[in-house]
């Protein structure tokens, strides 16, 4: 068992910045050796900013424990999410949403690995 301990922050320009700290016993799937009481297993940061176009950027960082150094954390790793949502000609709601997963090389950098683009329409109401 676990514990999510977090803050929302919303800054002057409507931003958001949610903050978790995961807790528990485990790393993973198996047990964590050095860990008496729980301890922080997972950091997770969430920021949400809505851009002069009205489009929404929805970035989440996390960083884990490493399974085999369970005294270490891994670097952050980045997945970013865009959404825009606008009326089509004929009255109907239609939201485009990119995402791209970012990964880290041999070198530490972050580049993406994974990238997605989905689109739902809503009929007219």
């Amino acid at each position: 068992s676990g514990r999510r301990v977090g803050t929302i922050t919303t800054k002057e320009d409507g931003s958001q910045v949610e903050e978790i700290d995961v807790y528990g016993r485990t790393v993973g799937f198996a047990a964590d050796a050095n860990a008496a009481t729980p301890r922080l297993q997972q950091q997770i940061v969430r920021e949400k900013t809505v851009q002069a176009d009205g489009s929404i950027v929805e970035s989440t960082n996390v960083r884990s424990r490493v399974s085999h150094d369970s005294d270490r954390m891994t670097n952050y790793e980045k997945t970013t999410e865009t959404s825009t949502v606008a009326t089509d000609a004929a009255g109907r709601q239609v939201k485009t949403t990119a995402t791209t997963v970012n990964r880290r090389d041999a070198s530490g950098t972050l580049r993406p690995a994974e990238t997605a683009v989905t689109v739902a329409v809503e009929p007219k109401k």
